[in-house]
């Protein structure tokens, strides 16, 4: 996206925390500047190149996106967020000063001439409550791509989703895949591929073992890679655990 924002996810307030990248490894900061942040409202639709931005609201702007994230992954793992979270979303929502417009067949937000910015931070946040307070059809989940963290609503059919994005993080998992496929290795990444690579035979097996767990066949013991190839991710038997892994 323009400025090298992340702009694929369908959830705007979703879209903002994406403007911290990396969370999980060497973070990725987005909107270091005023004009930045500007630029990031500007292309989601909220002000102009012309709207001004302070240093103030810029850290302001950041603080509601950390409360945003931790609320959402507390929320993906069943948890319930941090009353300070709450509080400081809540009350950017009652600064919610912007109109819902209808213009050439389309809905636009349209912000008040004082302060624009802060009002267009306050649709961010207005944004954020439907998903995170679980009215939006779909899982609230957080991307599985080990340096992301990022959140997204999954409404595929099945609720099989695992990226924030296929675009980004679920394009950059598929390349380590397919890479670690040819090459007979894990994925550096730290999640799954798609597909399990052969399983190899155990001593005195005429073939694969499957797990008592899971339809995917697993790998014997003493081979490489190690035992962790089951899809399901709740082997007990003959397989290691895989949940620990996802859930970093």
């Amino acid at each position: 996206g323009a400025e090298g924002f992340r702009l694929g996810n369908e959830i705007l307030a979703f879209r903002f925390v994406a403007t911290l990248g990396e969370r999980r490894a060497d973070p990725l900061e987005r909107i270091a500047t005023p004009e930045q942040l500007r630029a990031w409202l500007t292309a989601n639709g909220l002000g102009g190149p012309d709207m001004p931005v302070t240093e103030a609201l810029l850290r302001g702007a950041r603080a509601l996106r950390g409360a945003i994230h931790r609320a959402g992954t507390a929320l993906a793992a069943g948890d319930v967020p941090d009353r300070a979270d709450e509080e400081l979303l809540n009350r950017w929502t009652a600064r919610h000063r912007a109109r819902l417009v209808l213009t050439g067949g389309q809905a636009r937000w349209h912000l008040p001439d004082t302060d624009p910015a802060r009002a267009a931070l306050a649709v961010v946040a207005l944004d954020a409550v439907a998903p995170l307070g679980g009215h939006e059809d779909g899982v609230l989940k957080r991307c599985e791509q080990r340096t992301c963290g990022g959140l997204f609503v999954d409404t595929s059919r099945g609720r099989r989703r695992r990226w924030c994005s296929m675009s980004t993080c679920g394009n950059k998992m598929k390349k380590a895949n397919l890479k670690a496929a040819r090459g007979g290795a894990w994925p550096s990444i730290g999640v799954r591929p798609t597909t399990a690579p052969v399983a190899a035979t155990a001593p005195g097996e005429s073939s694969p073992r499957r797990c008592a767990q899971s339809p995917a066949r697993c790998t014997a013991a003493g081979s490489t890679p190690p035992r962790s190839i089951c899809r399901a991710g709740r082997c007990s038997a003959c397989c290691a655990d895989r949940r620990t892994d996802q859930g970093r």
